[in-house]
């Protein structure tokens, strides 16, 4: 029996690009660049309330900065 398996390439990782000033990290995997700051930080709140345990972070790629978006508080 052929194993058509045995001779496929591994599977690579997908690239990211990012041309936006801003780029969200999951648990420091990139997941979305954005153009605003409050949209980038916006995002990562929601993503942080669903998911209380990740680590979010919003990255300014033109000040070579970094911020943690914690989950938001209630009202």
């Amino acid at each position: 029996m052929d194993d058509d398996h045995s001779t496929a390439e591994p599977r690579k990782p997908r690239s990211f690009t990012h041309s936006s000033r801003y780029v969200l990290s999951v648990d420091n995997q990139r997941k979305a660049s954005f153009q605003d700051h409050a949209q980038a930080v916006a995002e990562g709140a929601r993503i942080a309330a669903a998911f209380p345990r990740v680590n979010v972070t919003v990255h300014d790629q033109q000040e070579g900065a970094h911020e943690t978006v914690s989950k938001p508080l209630p009202d």
